[in-house]
């Protein structure tokens, strides 16, 4: 197709969400059932378990809001479970053709030292 990769050892990626008002409702559906099923599809139990305070924490506190102010995404921890099993076989095709080691791949990973402390003052000053 005319198609070229490189590999550039030194590259670093920032994600940023941008979202208009309009569809609001279907972004944050689609923002909650995606993260949750990168992290059951890509993330390795080893990693998991490295991970788990941080996952927790921010899972709770993400749950916390959605409770509060978007309680219509909670539908999808639903449409979550009748996923797990197709999950589960990508997560083991996924597995099977990595070229890379699971203490490589956490690596890539970087942590924001404040990120817990934004999400509380988030949460704190979130106005209902």
């Amino acid at each position: 197709m005319g198609w070229k990769c490189y590999y550039n050892s030194k590259a670093v990626a920032c994600h940023t969400r941008r979202h208009s008002k309009e569809n609001n409702k279907l972004e944050k559906n689609l923002i909650f059932r995606n993260r949750i099923l990168t992290i059951l599809k890509n993330d390795s139990f080893k990693n998991f378990l490295k991970d788990i305070h941080h996952i927790l924490i921010y899972e709770v506190f993400n749950f916390l809001e959605n409770l509060f102010f978007t309680p219509y995404v909670l539908v999808n921890i639903f449409k979550l479970l009748r996923l797990f099993t197709k999950i589960l076989r990508k997560t083991f095709f996924i597995s099977q053709k990595k070229n890379v080691q699971t203490s490589d791949i956490h690596s890539w990973f970087i942590y924001k030292k404040n990120m817990y402390s934004n999400l509380l003052f988030k949460a704190a000053t979130k106005k209902i």
